[in-house]
């Protein structure tokens, strides 16, 4: 019994590039140093030793962790039972991302100070890779869903 159901969702499994699983990985990992850096710094703290900036980047960031929270747990679930919502909440998590991240840049910028932490800062260097990796996995399942597979 076991051992046939192991082999059903195994040969259900999606039909995806070594690529695409990279970039999941990629996507996992980076996502779980982000909710790292922003759990690991002791909120209270945080801010009552810093500045009013400070303590809206983590009032920012615990809205922005529940969201990755949700995004991390329901893909996968998503990728293998509906593929098609996959792709589509794939590509509105990749638009979430691109907006954080612009926002981040461009508005953001002078007004949220986030902590001076090794792990903010490497969260904060790979999130282009993020983008990337999350644009790469879009475009193979749009192209693998619109053949069929």
């Amino acid at each position: 019994m076991l051992n046939s159901a192991i082999n059903r969702i195994w040969t259900g499994k999606p039909k995806l590039s070594i690529v695409f699983w990279l970039c999941f990985l990629l996507v996992y990992v980076i996502g779980t140093l982000a909710i790292l850096s922003i759990l690991i710094p002791d909120l209270d703290a945080v801010v009552e030793n810093e500045s009013f900036g400070t303590g809206v980047a983590f009032k920012l960031s615990s809205i922005r962790v529940t969201i990755i929270l949700i995004t991390m747990t329901t893909f996968p679930i998503l990728l293998w039972k509906k593929r098609d919502v996959a792709l589509t909440f794939l590509k509105v998590t990749t638009a979430w991302a691109v907006t954080m991240y612009i926002d981040d840049y461009l508005i953001l910028y002078d007004i949220v100070k986030y902590p001076d932490l090794t792990i903010v800062k490497i969260v904060f260097a790979l999130r282009p890779f993020v983008i990337t990796a999350l644009a790469w996995m879009c475009l193979e399942l749009h192209f693998r869903a619109k053949n069929g597979y």
